[in-house]
């Protein structure tokens, strides 16, 4: 295996190892803060900050998928106006 072969393996498996790691990790946080929360302003707070954190993941993937999109659309263009 050479080095360019490595660094491609590391880089497919790289992404889905820190989503499944930081989604393990916040699974435990969120269990462990929901057992330590005593009273409904906490809650709320929790809760807020949970959902909040969720929508701006949302959101950045869904954004990602907007300029992946425009990005194969241009390039799909590019295509078709190119002379062959």
């Amino acid at each position: 295996m050479t080095i360019d072969q490595f660094k491609g393996v590391v880089a497919d498996l790289a992404r889905p190892f820190a989503i499944i790691s930081s989604s393990a990790a916040a699974a435990v946080a969120v269990v462990v803060i929901a057992f330590r929360v005593t009273t409904f302003g906490e809650a709320a707070i929790f809760i807020g900050a949970v959902y909040g954190g969720l929508g701006v993941l949302y959101a950045g993937r869904a954004w990602e998928n907007v300029k992946a999109g425009k990005h194969a659309a241009d390039v799909e263009i590019a295509k078709a106006g190119a002379p062959q």
